[in-house]
Order: structure tokens, then C-alpha cells, then sequence
């Protein structure tokens, strides 16, 4: 499968405090660097981000996350070198020591890739790069892929169950929508289903 993938990050985080009442906010900076490694060779490259963050206590059990970042990705090919910014708000609601929901939103603006099999006019009118893509050479089709300008919103609904001190079950539902130029849209459902480990 082409589109198998393995990263490599090296993050960095600092926090501050400014105080030790129980609803003083807590700000942080955080930056990362990563290598990615695809099968499709156009997809290989480095990726960097960087943002900030603000977390608010809202009660003993509820806490509010207010972050804003920005994206730059450099890759083999010009179609996957993306810039972007992003402003997102998420809530934590620890119903017990063992139980979590947690609820997001995120806004994107900046750069997405879309593929198409077959020729898109529309998608080709309001692309920045169009490159042939190699993901499906081995299935025989025809793959273009389009650099796009667009506004990504994405929300977000999950729940965290801790069975032991050092592992977790999470389970998460996201919904992505993307608007381009040209009435060109992307829609996607997506359903996560991790297990976390702790290591310190």
C-alpha cells in the first residue's frame, strides 16, 4: 500500500502557571519537528509546527483548552508542501478517576490536497499545484492530486477510559469539512480507536 506511512517527532513544551488558585489558567508554548517516511516518495518530507495554548479550570471537573498553531511542510513533491493556521477550543470533563469525555472544535486555514482518478475542471480551476500521483500506480489508475486554498473546520466528540495506571482505551468520532474555491467542498466521517500507554 502506497500510502503506509511511519514519523518521527521530536517535541518541545513549556508551561507556566502564574499562580496557585484552583481556576488560574495555565499557558504553554509547544514546538515539533518530524520526518516523515511514505511508500509514495512524493509524500516524504519534514514537517514542523509550533503553537500556543491556554488551559482554563471551569470547575473541579471541567477544563477548557484554547490553542492556536501554525503548519509548514516541506515534501518531494511541490503539491505536498502545505502551509497552514489553526485556532481550536476543547472541553474535559472528568466524570471519575477512571472515566473522561472530551468535546473539540478546530478551524484550519491554509492548504489541503485533493486526488481525483478521473480530469476535474473545477478542482483544476482553483488548484495552486496539480502533480501526477504515485499512491495508486500499482492498481493502475491515473491519480492526480490538487493543491488547494481552503478552510477546514473540524469537530470532534470521544471518551477516555483509564484501566490502569499506566493504559487507557480511547475511542473518538470526528467530523472534517473542507471549502474551497469554485464551490469545491470535502467531507469526511472519521472513527478512532486507540489504546495509550504511559511510560513515566
Amino acid at each position: 500500500n502506497q500510502l503506509n506511512n511511519a514519523k518521527a517527532t521530536l517535541m518541545t513544551r513549556l508551561s507556566h502557571k502564574p499562580g496557585g488558585g484552583l481556576f488560574t489558567p495555565t499557558f504553554g508554548l509547544w514546538s515539533s519537528a518530524s520526518y516523515w517516511d511514505w511508500a509514495s516518495e512524493l509524500r516524504d518530507g519534514n514537517e514542523y509546527r509550533a503553537g500556543l495554548f491556554m488551559l482554563t479550570p471551569l470547575s473541579t471537573t471541567i477544563t477548557a483548552r484554547l490553542s492556536a498553531g501554525v503548519l509548514r511542510r516541506n515534501a518531494q513533491s511541490r503539491v505536498y508542501e502545505l502551509r497552514s493556521r489553526s485556532a481550536g477550543l476543547n472541553l474535559d470533563w472528568v466524570l471519575n478517576p477512571q472515566f473522561s469525555l472530551y468535546a473539540g472544535f478546530q478551524y484550519q486555514d491554509g492548504d489541503i490536497v485533493s486526488t481525483s482518478t478521473a480530469p476535474a475542471p473545477q478542482l483544476a480551476s482553483a488548484a495552486e499545484v496539480i502533480e501526477t500521483d504515485d499512491a495508486y500506480g500499482d492498481v493502475g489508475l491515473n491519480q492526480i492530486a490538487y493543491r488547494l486554498d481552503a478552510r477546514t473546520r473540524v469537530g470532534a466528540l470521544g471518551f477516555n477510559y483509564a484501566f490502569s495506571r499506566r493504559y487507557a482505551l480511547d475511542a473518538q468520532v470526528q467530523t472534517v469539512k473542507s471549502s474551497a474555491r469554485l464551490g469545491n467542498e470535502y467531507q469526511r466521517h472519521i472513527s478512532l480507536l486507540s489504546i495509550l500507554a504511559r511510560f513515566n
